[in-house]
């Protein structure tokens, strides 16, 4: 089995796209006939979708992401010119150099160094 999807939901999501092309992703507009005007970014095998958080929709913040990342400092730095916000400080763990880090709009995103 493989994810092939994940969506965020964000009350900005261009916000939100922000961030995560700060860490590399390449996103582009999406339409799905008469559904919400999104984003989208090739992510691995699968794709990652930032929808607009509509009134009613449930929030996504209770998801937490993780990303292997080449540079964890360089990383952390551009998260943080988007609006990231650093939790836990770059160190090393028992899975190798990690950070953890909360999007702009309130998801926890592990990095770890590749």
């Amino acid at each position: 089995m493989q994810l092939s999807h994940l969506v965020l939901r964000a009350p900005e999501p261009q916000r939100l796209a922000a961030f995560y092309e700060a860490l590399g992703l390449k996103f582009q507009k999406e339409r799905h006939g008469r559904g919400p005007e999104h984003v989208s970014a090739a992510l691995g095998g699968g794709v990652l979708e930032i929808y607009p958080l509509r009134s009613g929709q449930q929030a996504t913040t209770g998801v937490r992401l993780g990303f292997s990342v080449k540079d964890l400092e360089i990383a952390c730095r551009s998260a943080q010119s988007a609006e990231g916000e650093v939790v836990t400080s770059p160190k090393t763990t028992e899975w190798g150099r990690q950070a953890t880090l909360r999007d702009p709009a309130g998801h926890l995103v592990d990095l770890v160094q590749a």
